[in-house]
């Protein structure tokens, strides 16, 4: 698909694809939207030439017309001050229950070996497994946000230009190791209860340190998984965004 893409590119001369692109940029999509729907653009375009034996122009005007539901400015939730296009809803919404889905299909099983660990494993064995696997959800994304920091920080340096998901900042970063560390501090010091909770015996903690506990643990899993799941998931689109933005803003 993406060699099809391409040959279809080189079909057009520099000023038409530059037509196409300030013309989608003027619908104010976030840019790696904008490039997946740029390319149905040229695809488009280009199949409509060749099959109706149309100008340029003429394929141009037409596709514009296909896509006018989807990038029409509507308002954002009742926002008079936020006008958005319909695609950008549809594909935010996609990309949010894409990441969430993605992000339990990993962090339920770390969930379920934490939870084996503990009914299985002695105390001391329980709290080094713990640790560990405390530590690395704490470095998946604080690693990777070290390793690709000019990458993840393009829109810094394009600022009128916006993503339509998040990646993951310094502050995250940072505020998972925090968080992790907390944690890590209660669950040492309560190891025994906590245990004694996974083979359901009688524990000596309030309701709301339990619940820290063991909600604090998925809580943690999930959001260390996500943040590294959309992290990737930008840095796969980071060349492309990059090579894209380059044309539009040299």
């Amino acid at each position: 698909m993406k060699n099809i893409t391409n040959l279809f590119y080189k079909m057009f001369t520099e000023t038409q694809l530059s037509e196409i692109r300030n013309y989608l940029l003027s619908k104010k999509l976030p840019i790696d939207i904008l490039i997946e729907v740029n390319d149905h653009f040229v695809s488009q375009i280009n199949d409509l030439q060749r099959e109706e034996n149309l100008s340029f122009e003429e394929a141009f005007e037409k596709t514009k017309i296909s896509w006018k539901e989807e990038l029409k400015m509507v308002m954002n939730n009742n926002d008079y001050t936020r006008l958005i296009t319909p695609l950008y809803k549809k594909m935010y919404r996609r990309n949010l229950i894409d990441n969430i889905k993605a992000t339990l299909h990993y962090s339920l099983p770390v969930l379920v070996i934490f939870y084996l660990s503990g009914y299985f494993l002695p105390s001391i064995m329980f709290k080094i497994f713990t640790i560990i696997l405390v530590c690395l959800m704490m470095l998946l994304p604080s690693a990777n946000y070290f390793m690709n920091r000019e990458d993840l920080y393009i829109p810094e340096k394009y600022k009128k230009y916006k993503l339509s998901f998040n990646y993951t900042q310094g502050g995250q970063s940072f505020g998972i190791i925090y968080f992790a560390l907390m944690f890590i501090k209660s669950f040492s010091k309560n190891i025994l209860s906590i245990q004694n909770l996974f083979h359901f015996k009688k524990v000596n903690l309030e309701l709301e340190d339990v619940v820290y506990l063991i909600l604090g643990g998925f809580i943690l899993f999930f959001i260390s998984i996500y943040f590294y799941i959309v992290q990737n998931k930008y840095l796969k689109y980071s060349q492309k965004i990059k090579v894209f933005l380059k044309k539009i803003e040299p």
